[in-house]
């Protein structure tokens, strides 16, 4: 079996290509994944830097006992790659209130300009 590989077209190519396959009969479908850097080119922090801000800030709300407990309960939690934990560091940082997690992202959201990504998308 052969292997695809990656080509570098432009961002002209790209909207011609998109645009091809949204004519009618077209059976060519796209999926897009944006990852983090679309986040920080439009000016929101990235999973690591929110995720070692929180981590910060249980360490500093609750005691060194339950904090090696929670994160031994972490399975693979690893200081030097903290974004992988991000879902569970929010969650604990924010389990008093969700709400309010989420209104943090919010706020970093409100000020964000998209990137192209984002506008592609939009």
């Amino acid at each position: 079996m052969s292997q695809l590989k990656a080509k570098k077209i432009t961002q002209a190519q790209l909207l011609l290509a998109v645009s091809d396959a949204d004519k009618k009969g077209s059976s060519v479908r796209y999926g897009f994944i944006l990852g983090a850097g679309a986040s920080v080119a439009s000016g929101i922090p990235s999973g690591h830097k929110l995720a070692s801000q929180w981590y910060e800030e249980i360490k500093d709300s609750i005691g060194e006992d339950e904090l090696k407990g929670w994160t031994e309960s972490i399975d693979g939690f690893d200081i030097e790659n903290i974004a992988a934990s991000y879902t569970k560091i929010f969650k604990k940082r924010f389990e008093v209130d969700y709400h309010l997690g989420y209104q943090e992202l919010q706020r970093h959201m409100d000020n964000a300009k998209p990137s192209i990504g984002y506008s592609f998308l939009a």
